[in-house]
């Protein structure tokens, strides 16, 4: 069901086609849009007719006067063809004039520039998972996206419109919305994953080891950024472990939900060294939790905790009543394990 739209909203959008908007206020557009279909499809009217209008003329020649009557005459054609949201077809065109005179829209979209050349123009919306919390966002194709402490994600303004392509930064679990005609890509600096509709995984922190691929539904296909030529397939409950050392792929099975539990606050240590650990405790508490020797971090463990209810000194006491490591506190925000 359509969310109708408000003249904020209409603004919004009118600014959207003069490339006229700021990064929090295109996440404002992108998140009505994912509200419904409809939403989608009154957005994607007004871009038809928006568009259209920078179509070239015969002659090669583009006018602004003529191009603004062009899409005033087709906003009016559009609004008798669906009579019941005229007087917000009419309210958008407020904002439209308001556009054309202070930031001189049909002359931007000339013929020399284009629908392409705009797109290649629009600028990236990033989004951040701040040390010590997590976000849940929808991307404008209706894809669901978690992404862990520490973590960002980007895309172009033109997404969905010639591409779905994201980049990572981090860890991002990832429910694709199905689109045969536009393959999902997420890119990290070691890893591209490309799929069509899916649930995965895919974690490539700068300070990891490893770059590491959970798959839980679907299908993916991934290749390293490096080497292009060498393709990899993986089936639901397996991962793919990229060493940034060796600078190869290993593959093999997993419990795919495991990876993908953080969504819900729980830190698992599905036998993990105390190394790699530390670092997870570090982002999950926007601490700093420092290995003072070899053997501490190459310890081993197994087990859960939930962010919310057990703080770091609860999660580290539990790791030190195995015997296997001690530590001490610093302050709140510091540990030390020897």
């Amino acid at each position: 069901m359509m969310t109708e739209p408000t003249s904020h909203i209409d603004d919004l959008i009118v600014r959207f086609f003069t490339d006229d908007l700021t990064a929090d206020e295109r996440l404002e557009l992108d998140n009505w849009k994912a509200e419904s279909e409809d939403n989608r499809a009154y957005f994607g009217q007004l871009e038809e007719i928006w568009f259209s209008v920078a179509e070239p003329e015969v002659d090669n020649r583009f006018h602004k006067q003529r191009a603004y009557d062009e899409f005033l005459k087709r906003v009016a054609m559009a609004q008798e063809a669906e009579q019941p949201r005229g007087r917000r077809w009419m309210s958008l065109l407020k904002y439209a004039a308001v556009a054309v005179l202070t930031v001189g829209l049909f002359s931007y979209l000339s013929y020399n520039i284009g629908r392409q050349g705009l797109l290649s123009a629009f600028a990236d919306i990033r989004i951040e998972a701040p040390l010590g919390s997590t976000t849940k966002m929808r991307l404008p194709d209706g894809t669901r996206v978690w992404l862990n402490a520490g973590s960002t994600v980007s895309y172009s303004q033109g997404f969905g419109v010639e591409n779905r392509n994201v980049k990572l930064t981090g860890e991002g679990y990832f429910e694709v919305a199905k689109n045969k005609q536009l393959p999902f890509t997420v890119s990290s600096s070691n890893l591209n994953v490309r799929v069509l509709g899916t649930k995965f995984n895919f974690r490539d922190y700068a300070t990891d080891d490893e770059a590491v691929v959970d798959l839980a539904e679907g299908s993916v296909a991934l290749d390293v950024t490096a080497r292009p030529d060498r393709h990899y397939q993986l089936r639901p409950n397996q991962r793919a472990v990229f060493s940034k050392t060796s600078r190869r792929v290993y593959i093999g099975d997993c419990v795919a939900t495991n990876a993908s539990q953080w969504t819900d606050g729980t830190i698992v240590l599905d036998g993990k060294s105390m190394k790699d650990i530390a670092l997870q405790l570090s982002r999950s508490y926007n601490a700093d939790v420092e290995i003072t020797n070899r053997r501490a971090a190459s310890m081993h463990f197994y087990g859960s905790f939930t962010r919310r209810s057990q703080s770091l000194k609860d999660v580290l006491d539990a790791l030190s009543s195995t015997g296997k490591i001690r530590y001490r506190m610093v302050d709140e925000r510091k540990a030390v394990v020897y």
